[in-house]
């Protein structure tokens, strides 16, 4: 018997019954999180057949507008997956939708986002091996200048502020610090930040998540002035240390665009990584003129030229997002 399930987020327990639950179940708390600070109502589509999820997508609606969370799709195979997509297109008939999606290896492969995956080995020393020699003398170079890299969510809001700080700086729309408060409530004693220290300043750090088997780090940065001091490539060795007296199999690194600074800086830590790879799909376009006026009033372009103003742009943050977020 094949059917198509609807339900909100909090009631994801609903499914545990099934097979594939937990490929679906990661990162759900973090869409929870999501939920209370943005007043989103975030549903989960699965297609079922003889008791397994065989696709699944969480999502949210905004303006008539449906988004999807990266990492949060689970196909069976391509045809469940035109299957699940087709549904929606018949259920929303009148809404625009972008979907996060798999995309296989091919041409223009520069373009392409991906998310790295390393594999934690229980060897000290053969974890240390595996890292390329110029990423070694990176972590050096950290202990050298002797930063202090400590574990303590003590300074989340210090952390916040250089986050908040980097994301405008490269127009990028950052999370409230809601957010962030409501991700450590919801993860309580799976999550750690991790901060480096100049004396009692914070200088840069790291928010790690710990899923089962599994870890990553959804937040990472820093100040620019002392990236000379190798701070970040030092987090994240002393987070894979960590790790290592965790039992934790899989570090995910996250995304990051081919050949940017950022691929670079996460491949190198490892010689052999898993790459899976994303995109995004705009499926239809049909929304009315009034919700794309209010699309537009809350883009990218009308925000960061209040930014430059110096308008208190934090009162905007959450009305912007529920229309973009796409964690």
């Amino acid at each position: 018997m094949i059917n198509f399930k609807i339900i909100s987020i909090n009631n994801i327990n609903q499914l545990k019954y099934l097979q594939n639950f937990e490929k679906i179940n990661y990162r759900n708390k973090f869409i929870l999180s999501a939920e209370l600070s943005y007043n989103l109502k975030i549903k989960i589509l699965c297609h079922i057949k003889n008791n397994e999820i065989c696709s699944c997508l969480t999502y949210f609606i905004k303006n008539k507008k449906i988004l999807n969370f990266k990492n949060t799709f689970f196909y069976k195979d391509d045809t469940f997956k035109e299957k699940l997509l087709i549904f929606l297109l018949k259920k929303y008939k009148n809404h625009s939708m972008v979907i996060f999606d798999k995309h296989k290896l091919n041409q223009n492969i520069e373009e392409k986002v991906v998310n790295i995956k390393l594999k934690i080995i229980d060897n000290y020393n053969e974890q240390w091996d595996s890292i390329p020699s110029k990423t070694k003398n990176m972590i050096r170079r950290g202990y050298k200048h002797k930063v202090k890299i400590i574990q303590d969510s003590k300074y989340l809001e210090d952390f916040y502020n250089i986050y908040y700080s980097n994301m405008l700086k490269k127009k990028i729309m950052p999370h409230t610090y809601d957010f962030f408060k409501n991700l450590f409530e919801q993860y309580n004693n799976k999550i750690f930040l991790f901060v480096s220290l100049d004396k009692n300043q914070v200088t840069g750090g790291v928010i790690l998540v710990l899923e089962n088997n599994y870890a990553h780090y959804p937040f990472h940065s820093s100040l620019t002035n002392y990236n000379k001091y190798s701070i970040n490539d030092l987090l994240i060795w002393e987070i894979i240390k960590f790790l290592q007296n965790r039992n934790i199999n899989y570090f995910d690194l996250g995304e990051a665009t081919i050949n940017s600074g950022v691929y670079k800086f996460k491949k190198n830590f490892a010689k052999n990584n898993m790459i899976q790879y994303i995109y995004k799909n705009q499926l239809t376009n049909r929304r009315n003129f009034i919700y794309k006026l209010i699309d537009y009033i809350f883009s990218k372009k009308i925000f960061f030229l209040l930014y430059k103003f110096k308008f208190p742009i934090k009162l905007l943050l959450k009305n912007y997002k529920t229309n973009s977020l796409g964690i």
